[in-house]
């Protein structure tokens, strides 16, 4: 049901089977943390982003006992209640929550991982809307290394990365440094595409 987006179904079967972990294995087993998270996900898709808060929390309890601080699946769970906070409003809630994400996913996956980059890039733009433009700038630099350890110097995220570091300084009203940026995502585009491609006109108009 919830695959069909018929969610106060897929709610009714997920609290259904909820109760019956319950009853066969107690109230913290592992097992009761995916109908959990999809109960939370589906008040999230109702709008009722409290239900959704009340049980994300449950799940993230209940991984942090099965499996410790520093798991994959702690680090969803964080993210999971990062975007709940965000979304009502709690931004500076959301933020610590997000950092706390980055931590997890660092201890477990190491510096460069994808997953981290997404921390990275998830915290430069939340740093960024709340006013913290310094903030925001040192992870979308720790972005754009990370990207670059995982792709190589010359690949299409890369220059997104240099160009998203560029507007912002760009709105920070520091121009020399936005032109760097977008002069660094230039040089990669033309190593990818070519001098003629979407991206490459984009790049000159941000630089004019």
């Amino acid at each position: 049901y919830l695959s069909l987006r018929e969610y106060e179904e897929a709610l009714q079967y997920s609290l259904k089977s909820v109760e019956t972990f319950k009853s066969v294995y107690g109230d913290s087993h592992p097992a009761i943390e995916i109908p959990n998270s999809n109960i939370a996900e589906i008040y999230h898709h109702l709008g009722d982003s409290n239900k959704a808060l009340e049980y994300y929390l449950k799940s993230l309890d209940i991984l942090k006992s099965a499996h410790g601080d520093n798991h994959p699946h702690v680090a969803r769970a964080y993210n999971n209640l990062g975007q709940i906070y965000y979304v009502q409003g709690e931004a500076e809630k959301a933020l610590e929550i997000f950092k706390k994400t980055l931590e997890v996913r660092i201890a477990v996956y190491g510096d460069n991982h994808p997953e981290v980059a997404s921390s990275y890039e998830t915290l430069g733009v939340l740093s960024s809307n709340q006013g913290e433009l310094e903030k925001a700038h040192e992870y979308f630099l720790k972005l754009i290394d990370c990207k670059k350890a995982l792709y190589g110097e010359n690949h299409p995220d890369v220059a997104r990365s240099c160009a998203t570091l560029g507007n912002q300084f760009k709105g920070k009203g520091d121009f020399e440094k936005a032109r760097e940026y977008h002069l660094k995502a230039l040089e990669i585009e033309k190593a990818v595409y070519g001098d003629v491609h979407p991206e490459v006109a984009t790049t000159y108009d941000n630089i004019a």
